[in-house]
């Protein structure tokens, strides 16, 4: 099998469903070659703008399910176009903030992990 090279995915780069189960984020933790479904689109964070666990974890968020909802096509399979998910509002305090915030979130996930 030959992967396309039109989308190469790398760690921490984020999948984020287009189709069906619209916003199910999933970071890249692996480094092994792999194919994303054309149902999905590829989120490459720039580094030097944005920190990739910020930016996963902004993408599960209540905010971008809004923005989900604001652009969803709502036809038998709910879907959200490429140019729909570039117009999303997102969040891009500086990169030391970004860094701090998730700091606080790995933090604090684990304890709500534990109330329920």
């Amino acid at each position: 099998m030959q992967l396309s090279k039109k989308c190469s995915p790398n760690r921490g780069d984020i999948i984020f469903p287009r189709y069906g189960t619209i916003g199910v984020v999933r970071m890249i933790d692996t480094d092994r070659r792999l194919l994303v479904s054309y149902s999905c689109c590829v989120i490459k964070p720039l580094a030097q703008y944005i920190d990739t666990w910020y930016m996963y974890y902004v993408l599960k968020s209540k905010l971008i399910k809004d923005e989900i909802n604001r652009y969803v096509n709502k036809t038998t399979q709910p879907n959200v176009g490429l140019k729909s998910i570039k117009n999303f509002l997102f969040p891009l305090p500086p990169l030391a903030e970004q860094k701090r915030v998730v700091a606080r979130l790995e933090e604090l996930l684990p304890l709500c992990e534990r109330l329920k």
